[in-house]
């Protein structure tokens, strides 16, 4: 007699490897990270949507109580911009120019002993800025090329002549909505360096990304670059790159010499 045996498509509960200690509090994030001589980073963020700086002024912040250092694209040095990915192009390397790309663009960066100092501070960076209008279609002829490193904007063929002669054509505009994505788990880095070594704590879904991002970034063998992440608190997409509040962080410990917390 033959059995036939059926496997059930849905087995009993399995727990997590991370749940209890997720749920209990107990897991460790970035932000639970803190080193001695840990210094706070809070970021100065554009209050125009596209233009360029004319003049920043940091004197207030740098003899505020506290503050350690004040980086903007006048002092922050060369950094190269990451790889391109699996994803698409990284962000550009920001406090490189005095360009501004979109409201809320990082314009500078202070750091202090105590978040509450660094806070403090930031608010007496005073930038001054050339307005221009903001270009907000995809389309727009105004639209000027800064860069095409890897040659996303190419073109093949006789486009207008296939579409003259084709049987049937179809022309329409389809839109959609922008979205983004808000996890519970907010995005943070603790930055430190070891000599040549830098190592991050941050939240990411990507740590092996992130190594060769910030390698390429700072011009140092991968190999030099440790990236922690034992749990993720909530990503959702936002933690598969490196974005421009890593890569902050990690310059001003670099510059400081000490750990950066970068919120």
């Amino acid at each position: 007699m033959t059995t036939i045996s059926r496997p059930r498509l849905l087995g009993p509960g399995v727990n997590r490897v991370d749940g209890p200690l997720k749920v209990a509090g107990k897991a460790s994030y970035p932000s639970d990270f803190a080193y001695p001589g840990m210094a706070h980073a809070v970021l100065v963020r554009s209050t125009v949507g596209s233009g360029r700086i004319t003049e920043i002024d940091t004197t207030q912040a740098e003899a505020a109580p506290g503050v350690v250092c004040v980086l903007t694209h006048l002092n922050a040095g060369h950094l190269e911009r990451g790889p391109m990915t699996s994803l698409g192009v990284s962000p550009p390397a920001p406090l490189q120019d005095d360009v501004i790309l979109h409201y809320g663009q990082h314009v500078g960066v202070v750091v202090a002993d105590t978040f509450e100092e660094a806070t403090e501070a930031a608010g007496l960076v005073r930038v001054d800025y050339a307005a221009q209008p903001a270009l907000l279609e995809l389309d727009d002829p105004r639209a000027e090329l800064r860069t095409n490193p890897w040659k996303r904007d190419a073109a093949w063929g006789d486009t207008a002549g296939a579409l003259a002669a084709a049987e049937v054509q179809l022309d329409e505009t389809y839109l959609t909505v922008d979205n983004t994505n808000n996890p519970m788990g907010p995005l943070t880095t603790v930055a430190r360096w070891e000599g040549d070594t830098l190592l991050i704590n941050n939240s990411t879904q990507w740590a092996s990304l992130e190594s060769t991002s910030l390698a390429e970034t700072f011009g140092i063998p991968e190999e030099s670059v440790h990236v922690m992440a034992p749990y993720v608190g909530g990503g959702f997409g936002a933690g598969l790159r490196v974005w421009p509040h890593v890569i902050l962080a990690a310059l001003a410990a670099r510059v400081t010499g000490r750990p950066v917390n970068s919120p």
